[in-house]
């Protein structure tokens, strides 16, 4: 895998992930301008915006060609991507430097978006799995912009206004606060030109700053109503580690460990749920431990027993054979995934966006590697001695009741 970065004048970070057998290449252009930066008169308004730019016109080259625009809004950061034929390469570079733009928004096109963005909050609604996504990150910050959908709430996006949503891009979308990925079968030399000239003459702005989220201590179980299943969803989350921070590598593992623990114990053996499943998820401001599952409500008691003895007991269960094996299926998942041209893409956009300078694809292969059975359980202990936040969309939740056996196993 051939990697090679430029930085512009201007701040932007660029990389280029050169692989020649392809004929296609996936373009990335992610800024620190996630929802997670507006303020209580901004909510709504970094999805909004995702959506303007996505939707403009300026793409029908861009589809025409055969290629796709795909925008997404996460907690840090926005995601502006083209995945177009090698041939059409310039194409979606002139289409991505639009965001820098102070391209004006009309009341009619303002409402329109508005209208999505209700949308999506509605077929949240309608599902148990994407309430459960969507709501549990209240129940771990629940003190600042986290505890809100990240798209806004339906009296948020009703009081939105304009001028909110072009303070909140006067703010962030700057390209000093963004960085661009081409992965695929791109040539740096007949490239790099065009990038400076499309993206080079935008000024620098106002640095965006990961933010320093509120925590809690305390043992947490929130529920949602969800009325037409006799299943429930179930969210188990622990702090975990931001992108920067080395101690997601044994996070990694962990996740890994206790994942094939818990679907042989839960799943094969107790048969008490089909769907078990264990992440560390890192990003610039955050990181969440989580275990997820789905399950008949009378098997909920037991499930969270043996969750809780094998989280607290882990440090004991595990063996330097055990941990050796997890971390051949991380690195090995990892290069699978990497094979994916988009993915390369992906993982560099976030690394460039959140990470350390020292922080690369080889920089990574080998922390994860030297990842050593001490290390693991002591970060085991720091992750399972919290007290966890439990998030449970289904009916008739007693959140007591689920707080009781939690404590009592």
């Amino acid at each position: 895998m051939n990697v090679n970065h430029i930085n512009l004048k201007n701040g932007l970070k660029v990389c280029f992930i050169q692989d020649k057998s392809f004929n296609t290449v996936t373009i990335h252009l992610k800024g620190k301008a996630g929802s997670n930066l507006e303020n209580k008169l901004q909510v709504g308004s970094a999805h909004i915006l995702e959506h303007f730019y996505v939707s403009s016109n300026y793409g029908n080259k861009i589809t025409s060609n055969g290629g796709k625009i795909i925008g997404v809004t996460s907690r840090d950061d926005v995601l502006f991507m083209i995945k177009i034929p090698k041939e059409n390469v310039i194409d979606g570079l002139e289409f991505l430097s639009k965001v820098f733009t102070k391209e004006a928004i009309n009341l009619d096109d303002f409402n329109k978006l508005k209208q999505i963005s209700l949308q999506e909050i509605k077929r949240i609604k309608n599902s148990p799995e994407r309430i459960l996504g969507r709501f549990s990150c209240a129940a771990s910050f629940p003190k600042d912009r986290m505890s809100i959908l990240n798209i806004g709430g339906e009296r948020n996006l009703n009081n939105l206004r304009i001028k909110d949503v072009l303070d909140f891009r006067d703010l962030y979308y700057h390209p000093n606060n963004f960085t661009l990925v081409l992965s695929g079968n791109v040539t740096i030399r007949n490239v790099a030109p065009y990038i400076k000239k499309l993206f080079g003459d935008y000024q620098a702005g106002n640095v965006a700053k990961h933010l320093e989220h509120k925590t809690l201590s305390k043992l947490t179980v929130k529920s949602y109503k969800f009325k037409g299943t006799s299943q429930i969803a179930v969210k188990i989350d622990f702090y975990g580690f931001r992108t920067s921070d080395n101690k997601k590598y044994s996070s990694f593992i962990i996740s890994n460990t206790l994942d094939m623990l818990l679907n042989k114990l839960i799943k094969e053996q107790l048969r008490a749920t089909y769907t078990i499943r264990c992440v560390s998820f890192s990003s610039g401001s955050y990181g969440l431990f989580s275990i997820y599952f789905l399950c008949e409500k009378k098997d909920l008691n037991i499930i969270l027993g043996e969750i809780k003895r094998n989280t607290i007991n882990f440090s004991s269960l595990i063996s330097l054979r055990s941990i050796e094996s997890s971390k051949r299926r991380v690195l090995s998942n990892l290069s699978f995934e990497m094979e994916k041209v988009s993915v390369r893409a992906e993982y560099y956009s976030d690394l460039l966006s959140h990470g350390r300078k020292d922080q690369n694809y080889k920089y990574e292969i080998n922390m994860i590697s030297k990842c050593c059975l001490s290390d693991i359980k002591n970060i085991s202990k720091e992750i399972f001695s919290q007290n966890p936040k439990i998030t449970i969309v289904g009916e008739n939740i007693n959140e007591n009741e689920v707080k009781d056996t939690w404590i009592k196993s």
